[in-house]
């Protein structure tokens, strides 16, 4: 309860940010355009809903709009070798003290066919879909399921869109997390956090088409609430990949796995039907600094993985734990020629210290289910007021 009591104290605080994100202006009604259920049917077509035929995915193409700084390495001062005299060969005879070296734990590494099992296992595709037309397109995003029982990590500016469900009208998105290849819906989710200062500074890009963002608090945690189908309940426990706030694997460039449900390449109905995860291997490379002195951020080079829809995907060490979240991406033709950046795990733990005061394993060690009610009663409907008055008409 001391989370609850502190998140509800600091989410007020983020509250009085968020009213200055955008000043209301005089609404208009969006007009109401039946669509068929998008599981089951191909959608309708209509000037606004071509957007929904041929979604805009969650970009993982976010130009930086700040360069981070570049974690140099540490310099180590040179000291000079003195000069060393021989002692004396003592007449005595001595029995050596062995110290014993205790030996660090060797952590056992699994093969890259292991890792990617266990990694797709654990991956989600995040699929939200309007049900009438409206200012923004559907988008497409990936996730990893962090905890046994159920939560999500994903990031900012795919979770920003749990916070309009019912925008204009009772149940005008549709969120649903699909697992399998291909995706297929399986779950219903809630939010369980969502970064206020990654909204008060990114409120107002909700309807742009390519908005750029430096990654920094791009994240969110989704909490599973439900089966899609009545008859399948829950499973007792998830498939998941545990965090690793060390940063061990990424300073020392070890190959690791990235994987996420990529779309960049699909239509709109494909992406509903015949959506496949992809995977592989990558290594770390430069480390970047949101604010200098911290690892926040890094990036993992080109591959298949690099394109739209893999936002919120997962880079994972050979020991199977999460060290990195896809966030951003430069520009490029191809996917070889992209350069995919990935938050550490470190910064995400941070950023909700920062927030909440409080550690991000007081938020795993409590009921989660009872800090997903609280966040959605006490620090979303500011979250949502915020992008509610960005979309409103100029």
């Amino acid at each position: 309860m001391l989370f609850l009591a502190r998140l509800l104290i600091h989410a007020l605080g983020g509250i009085a940010l968020l009213w200055a994100v955008a000043t209301p202006t005089p609404s208009h009604e969006v007009p109401a355009v039946p669509v068929a259920d998008v599981a089951e049917k191909p959608l309708a077509s209509s000037t606004a809903l071509a957007r929904v035929q041929e979604p805009k995915v969650a970009s993982t193409t976010l130009a930086v709009e700040k360069e981070p700084v570049k974690i140099p390495p540490k310099k180590v001062p040179l000291v000079p070798t003195a000069k060393t005299v021989p002692l004396p060969t003592s007449p005595a005879t001595t029995t050596p003290v062995v110290t014993p070296v205790t030996p660090e734990p060797v952590v056992p590494q699994l093969s890259f066919d292991e890792l990617n099992t266990k990694t797709r296992e654990a991956l989600v595709n995040i699929l939200c879909t309007t049900r009438r037309g409206g200012s923004f397109n559907p988008i497409s995003g990936s996730g990893s399921l962090i905890d046994p029982r159920g939560v999500i990590l994903t990031n900012a500016h795919i979770g920003q869109y749990f916070l309009l469900k019912d925008y204009l009208t009772p149940d005008f998105l549709d969120c649903v997390i699909r697992t399998g290849e291909p995706a297929q819906n399986r779950y219903r989710a809630k939010l369980l956090y969502l970064s206020p200062f990654w909204i008060s500074a990114n409120a107002k890009k909700i309807d742009i088409a390519d908005a750029t963002g430096t990654g920094e608090h791009d994240f969110a945690l989704l909490l599973i609430q439900s089966s899609t189908n009545v008859d399948a309940p829950l499973p007792e426990t998830f498939p998941y990949i545990p965090m690793d706030y060390s940063n061990r694997a990424i300073r020392a460039k070890e190959e690791a796995l990235a994987a996420g449900y990529p779309a960049g390449f699909l239509s709109g109905i494909n992406i509903q039907k015949d959506l496949y995860p992809s995977s592989s291997i990558v290594q770390p490379g430069t480390i970047y600094s949101f604010e200098g002195g911290t690892s926040d951020m890094f990036s993992i080079g080109g591959s298949v993985v690099a394109q739209q829809g893999s936002s919120g995907g997962a880079i994972v060490s050979r020991e199977g734990k999460l060290i990195g979240l896809i966030v951003t991406s430069s520009m490029g033709d191809t996917t070889g020629e992209r350069d995919l950046n990935a938050l550490t795990m470190s910064h995400i733990g941070d950023s909700f210290k920062k927030h909440t005061k409080e550690s991000i394993d007081t938020l795993f060690e409590g009921d989660v289910q009872v800090s997903m009610e609280s966040f959605n009663e006490n620090v979303a409907p500011a979250l949502k007021k915020a992008l509610e008055d960005a979309l409103l008409p100029n």
